[in-house]
């Protein structure tokens, strides 16, 4: 897995792990943060959300406590959803 602030420049290929403390980029405002993964068939495009910068919020659509903030570093909390299948 890797992590980017700006979808151009990430981070080096690391070991996939549920969570990973990562800087956000400086300044006010709402950040986004890439992730890739990779594994034997090819990479990931990117995987993006969304982080408003504040302590103890809540992201809509993620498992709680999604992520703290302090300082600008935040801890991301990773979780894969389980593709359903339907037959006909």
């Amino acid at each position: 897995m890797r992590f980017s602030n700006d979808g151009i420049t990430y981070s080096a290929w690391e070991a996939y792990n549920t969570t990973k403390a990562w800087t956000l980029e400086s300044g006010a405002g709402v950040k986004t943060v890439y992730f890739k993964a990779k594994n034997e068939f090819g990479e990931s495009g990117p995987v993006t959300d969304t982080i408003m910068p504040s302590s103890g919020i809540a992201v809509p659509g993620f498992p709680a406590p999604m992520l703290l903030i302090v300082a600008g570093i935040v801890t991301l909390t990773i979780a894969r959803r389980k593709r359903r299948s339907i037959r006909v």
